[in-house]
């Protein structure tokens, strides 16, 4: 039971907050990919597949995994697509457990 004063609804409301910031930053990391200069395309890959991995739930990677699959599909730098494509597959792999990770 909560108690008076906040209790569990307090920390409810503090876990949507997170889950909110964190579908963000996975949103604005993922979209960027496309964009990015060729030099930082490596490290914001990286830091978008820790991202997506450090999500604290099942639930919570698989979201972040489809919003990466999301953000890659729709990509229209048609240069870098095939690139983020094969990334993408090994960060599947990776992140189900069928893959070592190169990333």
């Amino acid at each position: 039971a909560a108690v008076a004063g906040g209790g569990e609804g307090r920390e409810g409301e503090e876990a949507a907050a997170t889950s909110a910031v964190a579908t963000a930053a996975c949103s604005l990391a993922f979209e960027l990919l496309p964009l990015v200069a060729d030099p930082l395309l490596p490290e914001l890959q990286h830091g978008a597949l820790a991202l997506a991995l450090a999500a604290p739930q099942p639930w919570q990677r698989e979201r972040c995994l489809s919003q990466l699959r999301d953000a890659v599909c729709s990509s229209h730098n048609h240069a870098r697509k095939p690139g983020l494509v094969r990334w993408m597959l090994e960060v599947h792999g990776v992140a189900h457990g069928t893959a070592k990770s190169r990333l």
